[in-house]
């Protein structure tokens, strides 16, 4: 196990061994940034308790590209039994499992003798003295030049009672299934999915929201099954469990399953201003406000936001805040939520209008914040007219 002193010196300092932490890390190794860097998890040890997907882009680099083995050209939207396909072989929908991009992380710290990763850490204050950045852990306090915080935990707890604002909550629950017999390969007995991404299955409107299901089929016998909600408040890690285990029978019949994993989390649908706008101490990842508002996508953009933050510290040897998202994703984020939080069930006709009237390349690009004018104006055109436009006079408003 890593240690460290105390008052042992580092440049940088990053809180959080998530896909923001480990992602900045990936992109200061590639330009061999030659600094020394600690990460600080708050965990005993890596755990492959998650996985990251997005639509392959520009954004994502080489490294993570090569790693990538689960890819789909088709996705597909379905409510009141109106499926809407989409493909487009340019922008597969890809998988990345945590254990993935652990690895990478691991690899890059044992090759590098001054990055290094402490697991099992709390993190006290973090205060500035003499133009370093103290930073206690369990045993020790040590000092930075630079500071990049991914913990979430202060979003989380502001945004749980804003559901009379422009936030909501993506919650989900999944199951990672696979075959458990052997015998379990005949065409009858393998999972009953096809080739692609099953990405807003059966959305119904619920009081709280609306919800959907969410399945990733890995292989003819492997598959995650999630069941997702985007509910104006958080809600139990139960609930989603029971609905989650419901559909798993729904879809996959009897045939006889293991449970490789669960995932549960949920996260703030809200455009999160980055409050730290200070050169040298900046928050990172869904905390410096990474993650899509409409969407809960934030891979990308993380990556996007880790390679900016690798040249600045390359180039100045100093970070300071950058926005991977731009303006305009961000007001047609708040319209979307201003939208369906005043009516949930438009929620459903938005989402099929969308993929039905808005080309593939066009839905994988705004989605993933790449968008072009025409895009835009692709999308705004498929939305219902009157509720986006009362929706945009809500956001005006509420933003003076």
């Amino acid at each position: 196990m890593t240690r460290v002193k105390d008052k042992e010196h580092f440049d940088l300092i990053i809180v959080g061994a998530g896909a923001a932490g480990l992602s900045l890390l990936l992109a200061l190794a590639h330009k061999r940034y030659k600094g020394r860097i600690l990460i600080v998890e708050q965990r005993e040890s890596f755990q492959n308790d998650r996985i990251w997907s997005f639509w392959k882009t520009s954004h994502i680099p080489d490294y993570i590209s090569d790693k990538l083995n689960y890819k789909w050209n088709t996705w597909s939207i379905e409510a009141d039994k109106i499926c809407n396909e989409q493909r487009h072989p340019e922008y597969p929908y890809c998988s990345l499992p945590a254990e993935t991009l652990q690895q990478l992380a691991l690899n890059v710290i044992h090759k590098h003798p001054d990055y290094l990763l402490v697991f099992g850490q709390t993190v006290g204050e973090i205060t500035c003295e003499n133009n370093q950045w103290s930073i206690p852990l369990n045993h020790a306090c040590v000092l930075a030049n630079n500071v990049v915080d991914t913990r979430i935990d202060k979003i989380l707890k502001n945004s749980a009672n804003q559901g009379n604002r422009l936030c909501m909550h993506q919650c989900f629950y999944g199951f990672e299934v696979e075959v458990s017999r052997s015998d379990d390969i005949s065409e009858r007995t393998v999972l009953p999915l096809q080739n692609k991404v099953y990405l807003m299955h059966d959305i119904q409107i619920v009081k709280e929201g609306l919800e959907f299901v969410y399945i990733l089929p890995f292989s003819s016998k492997k598959a995650l099954v999630e069941f997702t909600g985007f509910y104006k408040y958080p809600v139990s890690a139960q609930y989603l469990k029971d609905k989650a285990s419901k559909y798993v029978r729904t879809f996959l019949g009897d045939i006889s399953l293991n449970i490789v994993r669960t995932e549960f989390a949920c996260l703030p649908m809200q455009n999160v201003k980055n409050s730290r706008m200070e050169t040298h101490y900046i928050f990172g990842g869904i905390a410096g406000g990474a993650m899509r508002a409409a969407s809960g996508y934030s891979f990308a953009s993380i990556q996007k936001w880790a390679n900016e933050l690798s040249k600045q510290m390359i180039k100045y040897d100093a970070i300071k805040p950058y926005d991977p998202i731009s303006p305009w994703y961000r007001w047609m984020d708040n319209i979307f939520l201003s939208a369906i939080l005043n009516d949930t069930a438009l929620s459903k006709t938005i989402f099929l209008s969308l993929s039905k009237k808005v080309k593939a390349g066009t839905f994988a690009r705004f989605m993933s914040s790449e968008a072009n004018l025409r895009d835009l104006l692709a999308i705004i055109l498929a939305m219902p007219l009157w509720p986006f436009i009362k929706a945009m006079f809500r956001v005006i408003v509420h933003s003076k």
